[in-house]
C-alpha cells in the first residue's frame, strides 16, 4: 500500500510539472485539456475519452517484464481509453514521463484495440533539442506490435547523434504495449 501511495503523490504533484516544458512544446503547457484535445485530434472517430489510473498486480508486473524486456518502474498507469458511440474502445493512449540523461521527456503512446501502435508523439522535452527525436522517425512506430522486430537495428533504425533518445523511447514503447496487452488486451 506504500509503493501505491507513493505513486500517486508523484502523479498528482510530479507529472503535472513534467508536463509544462518550454523547450518541447513551444511554451505552452500540457494540460490535461490539451492532452484530450491532441486525442480528439489523433482519434477523430472517438465519440467520448475516459481517463482511468489502472495498478498492476504483482503477477502482472512479472508478466509485463517478461513481455517486454524491460523492468516496468511503477505499477500505476494513466490511461486514456477513446470509445466510439457504441462505448466500444478504439485506442488508448498512455503517457509515459521518463528521465532521459538528465532531464525529463513526456512522451504519448496511443495503441489500437489490435495491439499496435498508432502513434508515439513528444509531449515535453526537456534535453537540448539535437536530442529530440524528428517527427519522421516517430512515425516508423506506426502500426508495431510487441514482437521481436521492435527493436533498434530491427524494423526502427538507430539516431545518429540521438543514440540514447532511440534506446529510450524503445523500451518504453515495448514496456507500455506489454501493459497494454497485460490489462486490455487479454494476457494477464
Amino acid at each position: 500500500m506504500r509503493i501505491a501511495r507513493k505513486n500517486l503523490l508523484a502523479w498528482g504533484f510530479i507529472l503535472p510539472g513534467l508536463l509544462v516544458n518550454p523547450s518541447g512544446n513551444g511554451g505552452r503547457p500540457q494540460t490535461p485539456d490539451r492532452i484530450l484535445q491532441r486525442l480528439r485530434e489523433m482519434v477523430p472517430d472517438a465519440a467520448a475519452v475516459a481517463k482511468e489510473i489502472r495498478f498492476l498486480t504483482q503477477e502482472q508486473k512479472v508478466r509485463v517484464r517478461r513481455l517486454s524486456g524491460v523492468e516496468p518502474d511503477t505499477r500505476m498507469f494513466l490511461v486514456y481509453v477513446l470509445k466510439d458511440g457504441a462505448g466500444r474502445a478504439v485506442a488508448y493512449a498512455f503517457p509515459d514521463t521518463h528521465v532521459l540523461r538528465t532531464y525529463a521527456e513526456t512522451a504519448l503512446f496511443l495503441i489500437r484495440p489490435g495491439g499496435q501502435l498508432d502513434g508515439v508523439e513528444i509531449l515535453g522535452f526537456a534535453e537540448p533539442p539535437d536530442y529530440r527525436p524528428p517527427p519522421r522517425w516517430l512515425k516508423l512506430f506506426r502500426g508495431r506490435k510487441l514482437d521481436d522486430n521492435l527493436r533498434l537495428g530491427g524494423e526502427i533504425p538507430n539516431l545518429t547523434g540521438a543514440t540514447i533518445t532511440a534506446g529510450v523511447i524503445l523500451r518504453r514503447a515495448r514496456l507500455i504495449l506489454a501493459v497494454w496487452r497485460v490489462l486490455y488486451g487479454g494476457d494477464s
